[in-house]
């Protein structure tokens, strides 16, 4: 017999931590001062404050190893399964304002809605700032796609590919590589094994609108379907 602990049933969970609610709730800098730089938030010493929470699963069994399934379907269909050897289990990177359900082996079903407020960090290890330009809900109470596009700083080891696990889960087909300064001296991904590589050099925020050509070249990558979910 297996008891499922957490997430409680119809709970609603953040995933955000709570360094990142807070700052999102004051809409400005004065809650981090000194210690965080939002708009370079990397790292705070060796912190790294732009990964988001876990989720966390628990539950008490009998058995030593179980298999946790993880679905959008209340009939668990299509589930993710994770064979697991002790009584929790912490998984990353799902969507916001989303329904999950849960079981381990025989358990009775349990769900749990994730909070519905963006922007939706992504953990990619070696990579800080990733974030899926998803999730936002336009004036016409529509959502924004989750899952398709992606937005991050650079890797720390370009070499490493140290997050090529979380990128392939992610599904994610392409890189788009925006620095100048990398135009002709690099011809494979930094992120994770195997992918698309583009570099389309361009300036970003405000110049990036009046520069038309590189505005062209980056648009029409994005629009192919073909290169996504991309980052």
């Amino acid at each position: 017999m297996t008891e499922l602990i957490s997430p409680k049933n119809d709970e609603i969970v953040s995933l955000h931590t709570r360094m990142q609610s807070d700052f999102r709730k004051q809409q400005h800098h004065t809650v981090y001062k000194g210690t965080i730089n939002w708009e370079h938030p990397e790292r705070s010493g060796n912190e790294e404050t732009t990964h988001p929470a876990h989720v966390v699963f628990e539950w008490r069994s009998d058995k030593k190893t179980v298999d946790l399934r993880i679905s959008k379907s209340r009939d668990l269909k299509n589930s993710s399964v994770y064979s697991v050897s002790g009584a929790s289990f912490s998984l990353d990177n799902l969507e916001i304002g989303a329904a999950y359900y849960w079981a381990v082996d025989d358990s009775e079903v349990f769900s749990f809605t994730t909070a519905d407020i963006p922007p939706r960090f992504v953990r990619i290890d070696g990579v800080s700032n990733a974030r899926d330009i998803g999730g936002w809900m336009t004036k016409h109470g529509r959502r924004m796609k989750q899952g398709l596009l992606y937005r991050s700083g650079r890797a720390e080891n370009e070499d490493s590919y140290c997050g090529d696990t979380q990128i392939h889960n992610l599904g994610i087909r392409s890189e788009i590589d925006l620095r100048r300064e990398m135009l002709g001296k690099r011809e494979t991904a930094t992120m994770g094994i195997g992918l698309k590589y583009m570099n389309l050099p361009c300036d970003g925020y405000e110049p990036f609108i009046i520069q038309k050509p590189e505005c062209k070249a980056l648009i029409e990558a994005i629009s192919d379907e073909a290169n996504l979910p991309l980052i």
